[in-house]
């Protein structure tokens, strides 16, 4: 991922997109929803966000550092938590490999066990 100022510190960014992939799967009605549900992930590092705009099963994501002439990216909601959480997954299994003790914090227990892989 390209942002204008370089960098990201992934374990926040991975944690953010899980949550926001819940908050635009708010409404009753599911993938049947019309009404848009949004949500926004803003950086510490910067001004700049990312935007997520959900329609029915699709979301759309933008960002503010995108060209005028760029179109946003589409995924399926079911896609996009899939991905966002094995990401997730894949990242601390990595930061875990680099540093053995962060297996036993608490914290990352909870995480894990908020956001489950989904098959």
């Amino acid at each position: 991922m390209s942002t204008a100022w370089g960098w990201v510190p992934v374990l926040d960014f991975a944690w953010a997109l899980c949550d926001i992939v819940e908050l635009i799967d708010q409404d009753p009605a599911g993938s049947r929803a019309s009404r848009p549900q949004r949500a926004e992930l803003d950086f510490t590092e910067s001004t700049d966000r990312m935007l997520f705009e959900r329609r029915f099963g699709w979301v759309d994501v933008e960002a503010d550092w995108m060209r005028g002439d760029e179109e946003a990216l589409t995924f399926s909601h079911a896609e996009l938590r899939r991905e966002a959480r094995d990401f997730l997954h894949d990242l601390i299994a990595d930061l875990v490999d680099l540093h053995d003790a962060l297996g036993e914090n608490p914290a990352i227990w909870t995480l894990q066990a908020k956001f489950p892989r989904v098959p």
